[in-house]
């Protein structure tokens, strides 16, 4: 018999808390990133006039172990990883658990649940990671 969810899974399944920028450290003032940064993370080129520079994107840290957005859950945001490295993992109904992919820098998590509007896996943190908010 396979684990149970709750073992593949951790238990916190509440969202990614606020980044708190730490005094002199690399990720001090990650609290947004510009449509420009974005788009870097993305590898999508902008005109360098663009009337859209001023837009922001909120940044989540998300801690080891964390869980970014529980399988199930109300699609609310897609999220760009800035830093870091996370795992999505599908549980079917009898609890066994497999790995899709490693999300990390530049890559977008949450494409594939835009049509069903509900996230169709958990992406858990691997490591401290940074993930901007690209909210509909």
């Amino acid at each position: 018999m396979h684990d149970k969810r709750s073992k593949i899974a951790p238990a916190n399944h509440g969202a990614a808390t606020p980044l708190e920028p730490v005094a002199g450290s690399p990720t001090s003032g990650w609290l947004s990133v510009t449509l420009p940064e974005l788009a870097m993370l993305l590898g999508v080129s902008l005109r360098a006039d663009s009337a859209d520079d001023g837009i922001t994107f909120p940044v989540r840290r998300l801690k080891p172990g964390e869980t970014l957005c529980p399988a199930g859950d109300e699609f609310e945001s897609l999220y760009v990883v800035r830093s870091g490295f996370l795992k999505t993992v599908s549980v079917d109904p009898v609890g066994n658990g497999q790995v899709l992919e490693f999300p990390m820098r530049g890559d977008v998590i949450g494409l594939g649940s835009l049509e069903a509007r509900r996230y169709t896996a958990d992406a858990i943190g691997l490591d401290t990671s940074h993930v901007a908010l690209a909210r509909h």
